[in-house]
């Protein structure tokens, strides 16, 4: 009788390996948030109905202006027109630009975080704990710990998105290049 010896551990340990190289990773949820797209969002902003053009930059070599938010507001009416170009950092004493037709003022960041909200939402979204994923036929439903909810297609690109105060849905994007 012929004992196994290493040989045996040794393929075993090698189906394993092949196993899980093979094994696809999992999906970037938030690739969005990794590129320059544009978007059309369609919802309710704290109850009220909305429409607005969003614009995601991102500058990988980090220059003076280079990655924003710019989000123009085409509905409602007393909103339509309304344009807030902001850097990505959310801290504190950070300036954005608010325009109204030929008005164009320097503001606070923090001042203007109400028009921001749909844009800030969807990018902070990728450093909170996500509490349960459901895989769907249009993509992944992702559940957060505040109740937050946000729909991605399979390759990370947000279809909508779902809070207290903000109720979403991507009509279409585009990347930037």
């Amino acid at each position: 009788m012929k004992r196994a010896g290493l040989g045996g551990g040794v393929i075993l340990l090698v189906v394993m390996l092949l196993l899980v190289s093979c094994s696809p990773s999992p999906p970037n949820y938030f690739a969005y948030t990794e590129q320059s797209l544009r978007a059309e969002l369609r919802g309710k902003l704290h109850g009220n109905d909305f429409v607005a053009l969003l614009e995601l930059k991102h500058d990988p070599n980090g220059l003076k202006g280079g990655s924003h938010i710019r989000i123009e507001y085409l509905a409602p009416e007393s909103m339509k027109g309304i344009t807030v170009l902001a850097p990505l950092d959310t801290g504190e004493g950070i300036f954005a630009t608010a325009t109204l037709g030929e008005l164009s003022l320097r503001v606070l960041r923090e001042s203007v975080a109400g028009w921001l909200l749909p844009a800030d939402l969807l990018l902070a979204l990728r450093d909170d704990p996500i509490e349960r994923v459901e895989r769907r036929e249009e993509g992944f439903f992702l559940t957060f710990e505040e109740g937050i909810t946000l729909l991605v297609d399979r390759e990370g690109m947000p279809l909508a998105l779902r809070s207290d105060a903000v109720d979403l849905k991507v009509v279409w994007w585009e990347p930037i290049f």
